[in-house]
């Protein structure tokens, strides 16, 4: 019997791989049963036994007993490839509409292209397990841009089967047949989006996550993990329970907890960044419009996969990688896991007129009066701003030159940034791009009437005209303290065109300010 290679021991704050032979001089005498919790299989996440080595050399085995006989190592042998194909991928799952004695189920539908929206399409969804019903939604309902989540009922089932009339089979690359639901022994969803978590998901501490389960939940471990009942539900005479759950410690405790409900406590979660080029995105759909595109992938992603299979080179470092994808199609999935899907999204390779029109922020204080300049000389009611983009991004908050905090912002939800003080800036990405910055900064009168003069300088100056280079804009950023100048320098920049008089000008003073 050839031993499991891919065994995992709770060492040092983390999860460490390790050998049998390692974990026979941890353990001489007798064998180590699945439910001590010593041993834990890396690819499925359950426990597993190390034998006591009477006849032959010890090994690491599965149980017999296991609920999840699918992992890879066990259907396929230890020298399989322990990858996933196009088919592991499912349309995300989410909880809403959660009060003490109720809540609803929906399922997202991310967009397809074009030419597979039909005004024919029929979409047909199915509940398998604890009760069987049909949902059935025209293709008129469905967000062409955007994600659509269609309501499932408001009972759990453990599976949901998806069939489109009325279009080509090949949506069915977009979404999928059949797609996992609920497990009545517990089931992870995170609290911020209601998303359901996927099979060995990874988690982080001090986030809320919840957990929909039949049983009520161990508090045994209370110290690690905080645990709180939020709703009760009769189905069927049994009573579900949603628990709000939180990690308040990366221990041993809480990374079991966890795993009990097949979800992987991390330090670094697998993430998937695009770098370049120039990207709008928009949920699950990624548009970008080169031949080639470069990506952050984060944490422990042991398989990256694209569909349709295309050129990839890895560049790693440390525990993170670089990756160059080569695009070969127009619709490209790429996926990072370990035996499964932990996070995917589809890139879509087409033009991207109009990028500088839909990227944008709205700013507001509390009584919904807009701001739109860079830099304020009052500071917002209560010290209090709203943020609302139309995709999603993130605003760091900058203080005495340092981030303070970062926010992720989700397209058409307000957030709410408090505790503005004199000095405070706030910058908002979408993707990786800087579409929006604020300062909030005293005004020194003496360098308010300095730059009306400079102001004034500037646009008497006539003449000949230079182009504007790449160069030209780096200056904006060396001119905070003068707002005024610094919009009127975006306007030559728009124009794409400068006196060169004025240029120097506008060196000078800049070289001025270094030097003072």
């Amino acid at each position: 019997m050839t031993s499991l290679t891919h065994v995992c021991m709770w060492k040092n704050k983390g999860w460490e791989r390790i050998t049998a032979a390692e974990a026979a001089k941890l353990h001489p005498i007798g064998g180590v049963s699945a439910n001590s919790g010593l041993f834990m299989c890396e690819l499925c996440g359950q426990y597993v036994s190390l034998t006591n080595g009477s006849c032959r050399d010890r090994y690491f085995k599965h149980s017999r007993s296991e609920k999840n006989k699918d992992c890879p190592e066990r259907v396929l042998g230890t020298h399989a490839s322990m990858t996933y194909d196009f088919s592991d991928h499912e349309l995300p799952m989410r909880i809403k509409n959660i009060t003490r004695k109720n809540f609803e189920f929906e399922l997202g539908f991310i967009p397809v292209p074009y030419n597979l929206n039909s005004k024919q399409m029929k979409i047909i969804i199915t509940s398998k397990g604890y009760e069987e019903n049909k949902y059935i939604y025209s293709g008129e309902r469905l967000n062409i841009d955007g994600i659509t989540y269609l309501s499932i009922g408001e009972n759990p089932s453990t599976e949901f089967i998806v069939n489109v009339e009325g279009v080509k089979d090949d949506i069915y690359k977009f979404w999928p047949r059949k797609n996992n639901g609920i497990i009545s022994s517990g089931t992870v969803f995170d609290a911020n989006t209601g998303r359901k978590m996927v099979y060995d998901a990874d988690v982080i501490i001090g986030k809320k996550y919840f957990i929909l389960c039949i049983n009520k939940i161990d508090d045994s471990q209370s110290e690690h993990v905080s645990i709180k009942e939020i709703s009760c539900k009769e189905i069927l005479s049994e009573n579900w329970k949603i628990f709000e759950v939180v990690a308040n410690d990366y221990s041993e405790e809480s990374a079991k907890f966890f795993l009990k409900y097949h979800c992987r406590l991390t330090e670094s979660p697998i993430d998937i960044q695009q770098i370049w080029p120039i990207y709008i995105e928009n949920k699950y759909v990624i548009k970008h419009n080169q031949r080639n595109m470069f990506l952050h992938i984060k944490g422990n992603a042991s398989n990256i996969v694209a569909f349709p299979e295309t050129y990839k080179q890895k560049f790693d470092c440390y525990d993170e990688t670089i990756l160059k994808i080569e695009c070969n199609s127009r619709q490209q999935l790429i996926s990072a896991g370990r035996t499964k899907a932990l996070n995917y999204a589809y890139f879509w390779k087409e033009e991207l007129d109009g990028l500088g029109d839909n990227a944008k922020a709205q700013i507001t204080d509390i009584r919904g009066n807009f701001i739109d300049s860079e830099q304020m000389n009052t500071l917002p009611e209560n010290g209090k701003v709203l943020i609302k983009t139309q995709y999603d991004g993130f605003v760091e908050i900058i203080k005495n030159d340092k981030i303070v905090d970062k926010r992720l912002i989700n397209e058409d939800r307000r957030v709410e940034i408090a505790q503005i003080t004199w000095g405070t800036q706030i910058s908002i990405f979408v993707g990786l791009d800087l579409i929006k910055k604020i300062k909030f900064m005293k005004v020194n009168t003496q360098t308010s009437n300095n730059e009306n003069s400079i102001l004034e300088k500037l646009n008497s100056f006539s003449g000949k005209k230079i182009k504007v280079s790449h160069t030209i804009g780096s200056l904006a950023a060396r001119l905070d303290e003068y707002p005024k100048i610094k919009m009127w320098l975006y306007k030559r920049i728009r124009e794409n065109s400068i006196n060169e008089q004025a240029y120097k000008y506008l060196i000078f003073i800049i070289e001025r300010k270094v030097r003072n």
